[in-house]
């Protein structure tokens, strides 16, 4: 079951929400309700696939009594004891993603294999995330005497079990905690059903429109022929385009489901393609997926280096940047590009983030030379592009291909086929996504999130969502379109990571 299907939006969210708000109607029954609430999840992640069920079980038994026995020792005050069995918790997460996830390269495909030839169940790496996370925050007491209901809804909810937000327990079960439920208002319904419209509009009107030519494009160089220098920056482009309104309409419908639910989840983006810097566009894109690296990748790294540089007293600069600053960088990077996939390409991906940030890092701290604005905006840009065509591409000689055709353009081998009208849509996204408000900016007078909104610009602020006849009719149109011009129910791209 997708969110864009008519399944989801006509049966499943009407029922599921309205056996959810009569439960929640009494205090006495939120207990009831959000037992509800997990089986709901439940039935919706196995409507895809009956057979994933035992591995997101599998992974909430068992993070939930290794949780169990991190508590104990530290209860004891055996806190080396704790640290020995979260780390042994977060391998044992690891290593069965892996066996999933490469299962093929292993040579076990008749042991792992669900239906479809599928390898890896839906979410995965999510739930996993999602685990570990857990583990980390109950051996750090950032939750304190999680009950098996709430990490049970922890790890099934069913609005981020399959592509994220990547959340964090410590922002979740306080809300499963609250008796007071928020998004139960009618006011505060229409603002969720605006968002998850919005969403929608995102994957259905926009991203699933670009798709076919931007899968024209990366075919091409994968059956041998070059491509025109205009195909290649426009397929490029689209593709950019294409995974943002995918994955942002995504996130969008994500968050609005929650928040009808009475819990807000964090941002995954913030106006990505209006940062200036490469560091600044990871903290707009992505936006889960890079506190992660953040905070349990790449800080714990830097301690750890920058602790063995200084008790050496090495005071070599160069030394210094290297072990603090780029081998923690090149480490997370290369894990969160290996994350996403088992291709060579995922691998190059992620080395081609990590050397670009350092880089930039390197600057930052060196030099007191700064671009100007709209020139390090183009060169942030033509890097995030470089590194999604690397991400897209079905090998990495055909990565290498586009990206040869971007800079180096061969007369007379091949003529530009990419239609006026593709072009004229793609200058009207990037109008549209540099200068307007984005999905939370005009729904920024809710608590829709659980991060901060940064506001619009000043002649912008107008541009704001209110729960008038005007605003439902505006959410009303929106679906709408969505529903009628969307061609097909296609899958999100990040459901196969």
């Amino acid at each position: 079951m997708l969110f864009q299907s008519y399944t989801f939006i006509f049966i499943f969210l009407p029922l599921v929400l309205g056996i959810y708000s009569f439960l929640t109607f009494e205090r006495a029954k939120n207990k009831t309700a959000i037992w509800f609430l997990i089986a709901a999840s439940i039935v919706f992640y196995t409507s895809w696939e009956i057979t994933f069920l035992p591995y997101l079980l599998l992974s909430f038994f068992a993070n939930f009594y290794i949780s169990k026995l991190i508590n104990k020792a530290k209860s004891k005050d055996k806190i080396k004891a704790a640290n020995q069995i979260t780390v042994i918790g977060i391998l044992l997460n690891i290593v069965a993603l892996i066996l999933f996830k490469y299962s093929q390269e292993i040579g076990w495909p008749s042991i792992l294999s669900f239906k479809n030839d599928m390898y890896l169940p839906i979410g995965a790496s999510f739930i996993t995330f999602i685990q570990i996370i857990f583990l980390i925050e109950v051996l750090n007491s950032r939750v304190e005497s999680v009950t098996f209901k709430e990490h049970l809804l922890l790890s099934t909810f069913f609005p981020y079990i399959m592509s994220g937000p990547i959340v964090q327990s410590s922002e979740i079960i306080p809300q499963i905690r609250q008796t007071k439920k928020l998004g139960l208002s009618f006011e505060f319904l229409l603002a969720g059903l605006m968002l998850f419209s919005i969403g929608l509009f995102k994957k259905l009107v926009i991203a699933d429109s670009l798709a076919p030519y931007v899968i024209d494009i990366f075919q091409t160089p994968g059956v041998g022929n070059n491509i025109h220098i205009i195909d290649a920056w426009v397929g490029a482009i689209g593709y950019m385009f294409q995974l943002y309104f995918d994955f942002s309409g995504y996130s969008d419908m994500a968050i609005g489901l929650g928040f009808l639910f009475g819990i807000r989840l964090p941002l995954n983006f913030n106006s990505p393609f209006k940062a200036t810097n490469v560091s600044m566009y990871w903290q707009r894109w992505h936006m889960s997926l890079t506190r992660f690296i953040t905070n349990y990748l790449y800080l714990p790294l830097a301690v750890k280096t920058s602790r063995w540089v200084f008790k050496r007293k090495i005071n070599s600069e160069i030394i210094r940047f290297f072990l603090t600053i780029f081998i923690p960088t090149m480490i997370a990077f290369i894990i969160a590009g290996i994350w996403h996939g088992n291709g060579w390409g995922f691998l190059v991906y992620g080395l081609w983030w990590g050397i670009v940030l350092s880089i930039y890092q390197a600057w930052n701290k060196y030099s007191g030379f700064r671009l100007p604005i709209p020139l390090a905006w183009f060169l942030t840009m033509l890097t995030a592009m470089i590194a999604l065509v690397i991400f897209r591409s079905d090998s990495l000689s055909s990565s290498f291909n586009i990206i040869q055709s971007l800079f180096f353009f061969k007369t007379g081998e091949i003529s530009a086929s990419a239609p006026i009208e593709f072009i004229i849509l793609l200058l009207g996204l990037a109008i549209s996504l540099l200068l307007l408000p984005n999905s939370q900016q005009i729904m920024r007078d809710y608590p829709i999130t659980s991060d901060d909104i940064t506001p619009p610009s000043q002649w912008l602020r107008w541009i704001k969502w209110k729960p008038t006849p005007m605003g439902a009719t505006i959410m009303a149109i929106i679906m709408l379109c969505a529903l009628l011009m969307g061609t097909k129910t296609s899958q999100f791209l990040y459901y196969k990571f």
